[in-house]
């Protein structure tokens, strides 16, 4: 949309009386949009706000409000949230303004239906327990909400836990990879969004875990609603996680007389999880392995299915990702986890996730292991 679908009215106590031409050195703006266009995570056209949102009114003391419409990001969760939680993702360099996000916090909780509460995302997902860190701008201080997603719903407090509602399409991928009867292990679960889906749509066996508490209170009361019975459910250290429980159960199911076909690690911590991919080098050197177990190890596919930002962004002149330079800067990585202890890295395949940011971007990579890194010395 042009600017010249942008009009600018004046302000009035009993009425707001439109101008066609304002003036952009007045002290303070109103202006209303007529949009037809939804903006959802990415930088909006001038004048693309919501169709919900049409029109809608501003009061902008001392700021060009050109600059502030083309800067303003809407996020998708008013598609996907039982009681919507609307966050605004802002530039503070673009909006020096308090008083305008409080002002356009207001039209947001005033002009979405059910939208209850509007928060100002300060910072990335920071700390041990993941956790946003955000200001209220408008509505309630309530941020306990319910998600739906592939038919399942997830209750989580916004304020405590991490949850990526723009996920969902990659959770469906991941469920691809899935045989019922499969066995998963979430290593950073969250509050379930893997391993409920993976439990309940394809009938795995699931160990979670997280280290914070408040993730694995909501998982456990998300695999109650979804009746998710074959999800266990553990709260500790992803290391712990992975070199005790891990290794156990997996030791207990070779040994069984029917092993699953497959089993999965889900390592969701892009910003950490290849650190943890050193604590498969032996991580069956520990345990007790039966006889029959050692022969199963040979037969069971092992796969590792770890989320990471590429340091690197390969793409041709037509924008496209050069695929072999992506698997080479994914197994530059994961050999130097494994301190180089395979030459080979098994079934490799890189996916493009997301951008989070012009030069941040979200991948997974999707590999095997076997028993040459799960136990050298046995």
């Amino acid at each position: 949309m042009d600017a010249s679908k942008i009009y600018f009215q004046k302000y009035n106590k009993k009425r707001y009386s439109s101008h066609a031409s304002p003036s952009l050195d007045k002290r303070t703006f109103n202006f209303t949009v007529e949009t037809d266009c939804v903006a959802v995570d990415k930088p909006c056209d001038v004048g693309v706000i919501m169709p919900l949102l049409k029109p809608f009114l501003f009061r902008l003391p001392n700021l060009n409000p050109l600059i502030l419409i083309d800067s303003l990001r809407l996020e998708e969760s008013h598609t996907s949230l039982a009681k919507l939680i609307e966050h605004v993702t802002v530039d503070a360099k673009v909006y020096p303004s308090k008083e305008f996000l409080c002002t356009s916090a207001q039209v947001l909780l005033d002009k979405i239906p059910k939208c209850q509460t509007v928060v100002n995302k300060n910072e990335n997902v920071n700390g041990l327990h993941r956790n946003l860190n955000f200001e209220l701008l408008a509505g309630k201080e309530q941020y306990v909400t319910k998600v739906k997603e592939n038919g399942l719903i997830f209750e989580l407090d916004y304020s405590k836990v991490f949850f990526n509602p723009r996920l969902g399409t990659e959770r469906e991928r991941f469920l691809d990879f899935l045989q019922p009867g499969d066995l998963i292990y979430d290593v950073f679960a969250g509050v379930g969004p893997f391993s409920i889906q993976a439990a309940v749509l394809k009938r795995c066996r699931v160990l979670a875990n997280d280290i914070n508490p408040d993730c694995t209170r909501y998982l456990e009361r998300n695999k109650k609603l979804n009746r998710a019975d074959n999800v266990q459910v553990y709260t500790m250290d992803g290391e712990k996680f992975m070199t005790e429980i891990a290794a156990e159960d997996l030791a207990k199911q070779l040994s069984l007389n029917a092993v699953p076909k497959a089993c999965h690690f889900i390592m969701n911590l892009p910003a950490k999880a290849t650190e943890f991919l050193k604590f498969f080098l032996d991580v069956l050197s520990g345990v007790q392995l039966t006889e029959r177990a050692k022969q199963n190890l040979e037969k069971i596919k092992i796969f590792v299915h770890c989320y990471y930002f590429a340091k690197k962004y390969y793409s041709n002149a037509h924008g496209e990702r050069n695929s072999e330079d992506v698997k080479l800067e994914a197994t530059d990585i994961i050999k130097k986890e494994f301190n180089d202890a395979t030459s080979e890295i098994k079934d490799l395949r890189v996916d493009f996730v997301r951008s989070v940011a012009p030069s941040k971007h979200m991948m997974r990579a999707t590999f095997s292991i076997n028993r040459d890194i799960l136990c050298r010395h046995k």
